[in-house]
C-alpha cells in the first residue's frame, strides 16, 4: 500500500492504481464520460483531468497511475476551468440543430454530458462549429435507438466491441472535426455490435445509443 493525497485527504491505495480508482475508493467524485472500468481507458473526453502538485500539465485521472507521496488537486478553479472547456467543446456539437438551438435530450435518457455541463457551467456557444449535425434517430428491431447527432465520439462503443472481439464491430471514420463512428461494409450498427449491443447502449454517456422497451 502507498499513501497519496487528494484535495488534502490522505488515502492509502494499492500501488498501480489509477488516480480515478483511488478517488472512488475514498468517495471523492471525479467526472468521467469516456471511462468504462471494463475496458482500457479511452482518454478522449478529458473531463476527468486533475493537477499534480509541482507539475504544470493536467493528467487524465482515468489513466494516470498513482505513486507514493503524490499530491493530487481535483477541485480547484484551474481544474474546473479545464473541465469546463472540455465540456463546452463537446456540448457545442451534441445534437446541435441547424437552427442553432440547444439539444433537448429526452428526459428518459440519462445524458451525463448535460449533467456535468450544468454542474460546471459549460456554455454550448463557447466554441463555434461549422456545419451543425442534424439530430436524426434510427430505430432497429433489436430495440436499439441510434441518435448519431448526440455522439461525442468518446470511443467507448468502439473500444468495447474491439476488446470483446465482436465482428465486424465499430470504428472511427472521417478526419478532424468530421470524425464519426460507424459500422463497416454497410452493416446495420446494431448487428455490428453483436453480443456487446446492450453493454454499448448502457455505457453511452450521451444517449446516442439506448435501448427501447420491446
Amino acid at each position: 500500500m502507498i499513501k497519496i493525497t487528494i484535495d488534502g485527504k490522505v488515502i492509502e491505495v494499492n500501488e498501480g492504481a489509477t488516480i480515478l480508482d483511488a478517488a472512488r475508493q475514498a468517495g471523492i467524485d471525479i467526472p468521467t464520460l469516456c471511462y468504462c472500468e471494463k475496458i482500457t481507458p479511452c482518454v478522449s473526453c478529458f473531463v476527468c483531468v486533475v493537477k499534480i502538485s509541482g507539475q504544470e500539465k493536467f493528467l487524465p485521472a482515468c489513466a494516470a497511475k498513482v505513486h507514493d507521496g503524490m499530491v493530487i488537486i481535483n477541485d480547484s478553479d484551474e481544474v474546473r476551468d479545464c473541465r469546463r472547456k472540455a465540456l463546452a467543446l463537446m456540448l457545442s456539437e451534441h445534437a446541435a440543430l441547424p437552427n442553432g438551438l440547444k439539444c433537448k435530450c429526452a428526459s428518459k435518457i440519462k445524458c451525463r454530458l448535460r449533467t456535468y455541463a450544468q454542474e460546471y457551467g459549460a456554455d454550448h456557444t463557447r466554441y463555434a462549429i461549422g456545419q451543425r449535425k442534424e439530430e436524426t434517430r434510427k430505430i432497429y428491431d433489436s430495440g436499439l435507438v441510434h441518435e448519431p447527432g448526440k455522439c461525442i465520439t468518446c470511443g467507448k462503443c468502439v473500444a468495447i466491441t474491439k476488446e470483446k472481439r465482436v465482428k465486424p464491430g465499430l470504428s472511427f471514420n472521417g478526419r478532424g472535426a468530421n470524425v464519426y463512428i460507424s459500422a463497416p461494409f454497410g452493416v446495420p450498427i446494431d448487428e455490428a455490435m453483436g453480443e456487446a449491443l446492450k453493454e454499448c447502449a448502457e455505457e453511452c454517456p450521451t444517449g446516442a445509443l439506448w435501448m427501447r422497451k420491446l
